[in-house]
Parts: structure tokens; sequence; C-alpha cells
């Protein structure tokens, strides 16, 4: 939709959507504002004329010329806490019984290559009148992580189904949900509620961008991609995110990737993917300024620790 409409350019640095200041702001927090957007999403976006090279990002300012919208920092700030600490993780142990040749009443998806992506099988879909929706503790949007204790984990969608269905009349399911609070009214509910009106196709129904990042980390696929730079050249990429004047410890992702370079050579580095270390060193509390020093003095063999989660392209 973006490249049809043609106003959007690769570089632009997106300064406010919708109203929402987010100069200081965090891709989820950008996630969220675009899903939550009706028929229209405005953005005010920065535009740079020179060519730059791809391994900073600098601080875009607001046009001198112009005044920019009136946007409260205790708004800003308060989005961005929310996005980033509204989301609950808790395990839980479910034991269904089924008859031997019964369903269980549900759809999984996820799992190892699941179009592209390293996932975690979640549940898809739940038949109300199923086991599984009969029982009630499990919902559209768990991850499941085993079942009769049997690893659930980097195992492919249809190595899932098999395990599955293999079970006979007693079920046992470990399984996490992930509830989204609303501090507004003091509830919480799942990240398949709150996005169900984004699909009209539960059959293709998929956790949220902001949902997969808020995974604990042993639920990660990271991958580790080796990089090759001489005494000169960029490695071909640019980031944001870091610790800044704002004191959030916001996650670094990749931002651009610059076509003829060796990250775009390699192939893996997507727009959107999380960085975590580099030559194992966690990039976690860093400042975006250190980071960005160090990727460029870095020299020979560069190991970068990536995850991709589906919809990394806004």
């Amino acid at each position: 939709m973006a490249a049809r409409d043609g106003q959007l350019q690769v570089n632009d640095r997106v300064l406010a959507i919708n109203g929402h200041d987010l100069r200081h702001g965090s891709p989820e927090h950008a996630a969220l504002l675009i899903q939550a957007s009706q028929e229209r999403v405005r953005f005010i976006v920065s535009r740079q004329t020179r060519h730059q090279t791809p391994d900073i990002l600098q601080d875009a300012r607001w046009n001198t010329n112009s005044s920019p919208p009136p946007y409260p920092t205790e708004e800003r700030d308060s989005a961005s806490k929310n996005v980033l600490h509204n989301f609950t993780c808790q395990e839980k142990i479910v034991s269904l019984t089924k008859e031997t040749c019964e369903s269980l009443g549900m759809t999984v998806a996820g799992g190892k290559l699941s179009r592209g992506w390293d996932l975690p099988i979640y549940i898809a879909s739940v038949d109300p009148d199923g086991v599984v929706g009969s029982d009630g503790r499990l919902k559209k949007g768990d991850f499941l992580l085993s079942v009769n204790d049997i690893e659930l984990m980097g195992v492919t969608r249809s190595e899932a189904v098999t395990k599955l269905k293999s079970m006979s009349s007693v079920v046992v399911l470990r399984a996490l949900e992930m509830r989204e609070w609303d501090d507004s009214q003091a509830q919480s509910q799942s990240p398949s509620d709150a996005n169900e009106k984004l699909s009209s196709n539960n059959d293709d129904w998929s956790p949220s961008w902001v949902t997969w990042l808020q995974l604990p980390r042993y639920l990660y696929s990271c991958k580790d991609i080796v990089l090759r730079r001489n005494t000169s050249g960029s490695l071909g990429f640019s980031i944001v995110g870091g610790y800044e004047d704002s004191n959030i410890n916001q996650l670094f992702f990749i931002r651009t990737v610059v076509e003829g370079t060796p990250a775009y050579n390699d192939g893996r580095i997507r727009c959107g993917d999380l960085l975590l270390e580099v030559n194992g060193k966690s990039t976690s509390g860093m400042t975006h300024s250190s980071l960005v020093r160090m990727l460029k003095e870095l020299r020979g063999r560069i190991v970068l620790s990536i995850v991709s989660w589906p919809g990394s392209l806004l």
C-alpha cells in the first residue's frame, strides 16, 4: 500500500503518526499506532536529501521553518512506557481428557521455517465446542511449549501436529499465556482479543509484531550472521533504538539495508530485525551512539546475533 501511494520513501524518518509524537518513540509504539488506525494513517516524516553512510542514523530535527505539533512530553513518555511494559507472560499446565480418536478441537501455527520465519508453536483457532474450547483454559494466541513432556520448541508445524495427534486419552499441555493490560480500565485481554478486528480470516491469524517482541528470551530463535569488512567500506545497514535521553532501554532494530553491501549480499538481514549481540557482546543497555561507534570501528570477521519476527515491515 505504501509503495502504491508513493509518498513515503526508504530512509524517511517517522516523526509522528496520527498526531502522536514519535521523535523519541519506539518501533513497537509505531506498530501499535498503525495497527490501531482505521481508514487513514497520517505520517509526518523527515527526509534527507544527501547520501548518508548507512552505519549511522543521525537524529532528525523538526523543520525550523514550521512549528511542530503540540505533543506533550508526558503523553510521549507515558505512551512509550505503556508499549514496553503492558504485557504479562504466565506459564500454565492444562490437563485434558479426550476419546482416543477425538480431536482436541484447535489449530496451531508457527514452528520452524514457518513462511520463512522460525517461530514458537501457537494456537491459531479454537473450536468452542471441542475439547480445548469446552475446557476454556487454553485460548487463541497461547504459545504451546510441550505436550506430555515432549518439547514443542524448535519443531515444524507438521511435527507439532503429529505429536499432538499422537497423544492418547490424557493430554497435558504446557503453554505460555500473554495478557495485554489496559491501564485505563484496569483489565487485561489476550493479544488475540486485542487484534481480532485486524484480521477477518481466523485461519490466517497470527500474533502482532508487538506481541512477538514481548516474548521471553528463551522463545527467541536467534541466528548468528557473519559479515566481513576490510579497512574501508560499510557493513551496509543502519540501526534505530538504544538507551538514550528518555532513560528507556529500547531494543535495537535494523532500520535500513543498503544494496551492494556485505549486509545486503548476505541476504538474511531484514529491516525490522532485532540486533541482540555484536561479536558476543550484548547490545542491551547501550546507547545508540556507542553501538554505532562500535559497528563503525569493527574490522574483519563480525558476528551479529539477529532475531526476526513477522510483521517487522510496517
